[in-house]
């Protein structure tokens, strides 16, 4: 089988890169004479890969019958987001037999308030498609809002070998610690992880908190620093970024526990939380937020705590809980390693190909 995968990009740093080479590599393991293409929008010259998408308007429709003319090639298109990615593949295979799949990923996958157009071809897609997907329950509710009748499939996303478990040790980093890892932009709550930490140093004022991430948004970022200061906590918060894999290793490593509260901002959102996965195969007690993307990556009870993302007051009680109760900590740990043994890129592939082998 020869299948297209519409996606962002490809490149081995991003979110969206990521998830396309990870499926890709382990569908191909699973089918060893299968062949997978890219077609994407942000290029990084692979192999496999033709960069014939655009996000501009201007030149959707300039790209559109190029597209369909590769396209005739294969024999299934699967479209990782719903815009523009799902009704671009839609509409470039009207008339040609081929079977559309479209995953809803992130932001991407959601209708936004007051772009009619926008939200008009993203159910175009949808409703198009051979089948929907989502990878997680979150995103899945959030599609049904608008089309509650959608037969939409959660496969949530695996974990793959991204860490070898050799260590670079980054000198004087402030322990013991809490850890959050993710670009610093608004939909990752940090003024709210920011605050719970600030209330949990009235029971533990030795602790500090380790924030590993590129800034994506400056003035964000500068929010940040103003709250620091407000709260009385800038010798207790440590920015680090761009760390390499095994600098990530080493930080995770020796992390107490993993907190990361996740929020919905206006037109964007977290679609699944691999970082909590990452935490999680560290032997990390994991904490996220409640009615989010989060309920699919953290095991609440069993391997961390939901909190609404706003209640920084319940999170810092959950800090200091995990912390100061080393059997909880303990138990916490060994379930967060037996969830993320269970989180594949294998068992994600496995899904999909139930799917794909149907058409």
């Amino acid at each position: 089988m020869k299948i297209c995968y519409f996606t962002h990009d490809i490149k081995k740093n991003t979110g969206s890169g990521i998830f396309s080479r990870n499926l890709a590599d382990a569908v191909l393991k699973l089918r060893l004479d299968w062949q997978i293409d890219f077609l994407v929008s942000d290029s990084g010259a692979d192999k496999g890969e033709s960069h014939v998408l655009s996000v501009n308007r201007r030149d959707i429709l300039k790209n559109f019958f190029k597209i369909r003319r590769v396209l005739k090639k294969y024999d299934l298109v699967h479209a990782l987001d719903g815009f523009p990615y799902g009704f671009l593949a839609v509409l470039a295979t009207i008339g040609t037999g081929r079977p559309v799949f479209v995953t809803g990923v992130g932001s991407g996958a959601i209708f936004t308030p007051n772009s009619f157009l926008r939200n008009f071809l993203l159910k175009f897609g949808y409703r198009k498609a051979r089948q929907v997907f989502a990878i997680s329950s979150y995103i899945s509710k959030r599609i049904k809002e608008k089309m509650p009748n959608l037969n939409i499939h959660t496969i949530n996303l695996g974990l793959g070998q991204e860490f070898t478990g050799k260590h670079s040790e980054i000198p004087d980093i402030p322990e013991p610690y809490i850890l959050t890892v993710g670009y610093i932009k608004r939909r990752k709550g940090y003024e709210y992880s920011i605050s719970a930490f600030a209330r949990s140093l009235e029971k533990i004022p030795g602790l500090s908190y380790v924030i590993v991430g590129i800034p994506s948004d400056n003035d964000y970022k500068k929010e940040l620093l103003d709250l620091i200061v407000k709260l009385d906590v800038k010798d207790k918060v440590f920015f680090y970024s761009d760390l390499k894999p095994d600098e990530l290793d080493f930080v995770y490593s020796r992390a107490k526990l993993f907190l990361l509260m996740p929020q919905e901002t206006p037109n964007d959102v977290e679609g699944f939380g691999m970082v909590y996965l990452e935490a999680a195969s560290h032997g990390l007690p994991v904490i996220g937020s409640k009615d989010s993307s989060a309920e699919d990556a953290v095991l609440n009870g069993n391997n961390g705590f939901l909190v609404l993302a706003k209640d920084v007051d319940a999170t810092g009680d959950v800090i200091v809980k995990i912390i100061s109760d080393e059997k909880l900590a303990q138990g916490l740990s060994e379930e967060s390693r037996k969830f993320a043994a269970l989180m594949t890129w294998e068992k994600t592939a496995k899904e999909y190909l139930e799917y794909y082998e149907k058409y």
